[in-house]
């Protein structure tokens, strides 16, 4: 489809990509709003800052100081990463935001590489808080190979790093 074709070029061309959805939006049907959330859902994976106000999303996002708690710091291979997020919006006006999260796992190397996962869209009025709760496997599988060790959680708001997290992870 022209979304994925729209996508594996913004993988080496994303100003290319950006700069056509963006002449395309103004006066796009709900068809073609779609092909381009599509087209660049890499792009708000990777957190290009560009790609967030072109999809309606706010900018300069407002919140208070975030809340994070694992329910359990210590998992073992099978197990599920469970979390519970807290965002307070502190804007004196609507914020809408893509809440992803990012498990930088650890390499065979030590090093850790992170894979980003889709959270939520929310929109938050002035004030208003919003709790997300999520329990993600950490299970076999056969595109990942995981490895003992300490990995990071991070929560990432319109792209932007906003808290993180340690856990351990014991694969034997």
């Amino acid at each position: 489809s022209v979304a994925n074709h729209l996508n594996d070029i913004a993988k080496d061309h994303p100003a290319l990509v950006i700069e056509l959805c963006s002449r395309w939006y103004p006066d796009a049907s709900p068809d073609l709003h779609w092909v381009i959330k599509h087209a660049t859902r890499s792009l708000v994976k990777a957190g290009y800052p560009e790609v967030f106000p072109l999809l309606g999303y706010s900018d300069n996002i407002q919140l208070a100081a975030p809340s994070l708690e694992l329910t359990n710091e210590s998992l073992k291979l099978g197990e599920s990463l469970e979390f519970k997020l807290e965002l307070e919006s502190t804007a004196n006006s609507q914020q809408k935001m893509v809440v992803d999260f990012a498990l930088h796992f650890v390499k065979a190397n030590g090093e850790r590489k992170p894979k980003v996962f889709k959270l939520k869209s929310i929109s938050l009025e002035s004030g208003e808080s919003c709790r997300l709760l999520k329990s993600h496997p950490i299970k076999p599988i056969t595109t990942r190979r995981y490895y003992t060790g300490t990995q990071l959680l991070e929560i990432l708001v319109n792209g932007k790093s906003l808290i993180t997290r340690e856990f351990s992870l014991a694969t034997e």
